[in-house]
């Protein structure tokens, strides 16, 4: 009995340790808690990229926020209403605690779908935001002027030089199908341009030279300022028309070359006549009568004495078709034996100093001799 008794303890005691070892394989641990966590999302589109900000997106186990994770952004293009194979952006960068994803390469004037991933690298939990949308715009090209250019100035003419001059489009050189170079003497008045029109054709490797004046308009005024401006047209219309804002160019004293016969005097009863033939004057080898703003600049004087002074008088005459001729009355009054002597000087250009040319002296007894 007594062992009967300790064998049913043993199997008591077998099957309680049985038991309880069954407890403990049924036994389930309660889950931990995942969460994650995605932020606002902003997008900023161009014409072929986008630029996504959000908040920085965490996983957290029990409120504990995992260190070691990797963010990346999923996105689809929208054609037709068929989403496109879905790509990856891992290049994420920080700023100011929040991630920044700069795609580029995406079609223009496009929709798009996106998402944003998180995954933790050691424990392998991962994570998907909501969807969220943007639009790429519309295609603006980037259309771009450049030349250098460089103006040679005399005193009726100027030499327009352009050098490395194109129109580019998206960085693209693109045909040129005019310039056109306006230019006008500073407060003329009327303030109205002068065009000379180039077609780009004439343009050759980036060069393009223009001669001023322009044909069939008037020489320049030399010692003055003048504004001009350029206008560059593309062979595409679609494309801008680029117009410079005014600037300014000087002219300097033309190359004056003057000529002047020497005075004539004769003496008719009462009156003495002084002619002086033939005055030649050049611009730069243009003849004054061709040169609009000569009036302006020539001056004609005639320097007369009695002999044996010393001090001339001056008079200023006008000359009327390269001749000067001028009558002095009164000649029967002067005393006897007097010598008059005459010289005629002639000032042109607007130089510092002018050009002038001077005639050798002449004289003439305008009484008679006792």
């Amino acid at each position: 009995m007594r062992d009967f008794l300790l064998c049913l303890m043993v199997v008591m005691a077998a099957g309680v340790i049985s038991s309880c070892e069954k407890n403990v394989d049924d036994y389930q641990s309660p889950e931990p808690l995942v969460e994650y966590h995605f932020g606002a999302v902003e997008t900023y589109v161009s014409d072929n990229g986008v630029t996504i900000v959000s908040d920085m997106p965490r996983i957290t186990i029990e409120d504990y926020t995992l260190e070691r994770v990797k963010v990346k952004v999923g996105y689809q293009s929208v054609v037709d209403g068929m989403l496109s194979e879905q790509m990856f952006d891992e290049n994420a960068s920080k700023r100011d605690g929040r991630v920044v994803f700069k795609i580029d390469g995406l079609l223009e004037k496009t929709d798009y779908v996106a998402r944003i991933y998180i995954e933790d690298e050691q424990l392998g939990y991962a994570g998907v935001s909501e969807d969220f949308e943007f639009t790429t715009l519309e295609h603006k090209p980037e259309c771009a002027l450049s030349y250098k250019l460089d103006i040679e100035t005399r005193g009726l003419f100027a030499t327009v030089m352009f050098e490395e001059l194109q129109y580019t489009v998206d960085q693209q050189s693109v045909p040129i199908e005019s310039v056109v170079f306006e230019y006008r003497r500073n407060h003329s008045t009327p303030q109205e341009w002068i065009v000379c029109e180039c077609p780009g054709e004439q343009i050759s490797g980036g060069r393009l030279t223009i001669d001023l004046p322009c044909e069939g308009q008037g020489y320049l005024q030399e010692c003055c300022k003048y504004e001009y401006r350029v206008t560059v047209a593309p062979k595409d219309d679609a494309y801008t028309t680029y117009t410079s804002s005014v600037q300014y160019f000087y002219t300097q004293a033309a190359e004056v070359k003057i000529a002047v016969s020497t005075p004539q005097l004769t003496l008719e009863g009462d009156y003495l006549t002084l002619v002086v033939d033939d005055i030649d004057i050049s611009y730069d080898g243009v003849d004054a009568e061709d040169y609009a703003y000569s009036s302006i600049s020539d001056d004609y004087y005639i320097f007369s004495r009695r002999k044996g002074n010393e001090e001339w008088s001056r008079e200023w005459v006008v000359a009327s078709d390269g001749r000067i001729v001028r009558q002095y009355g009164g000649m029967s009054y002067a005393e006897p034996n007097t010598v008059l002597e005459f010289k005629v000087v002639v000032y042109a250009g607007k130089g510092t100093p002018r050009t002038f040319c001077e005639t050798e002296v002449v004289e003439i007894n305008v009484s008679p001799v006792e």
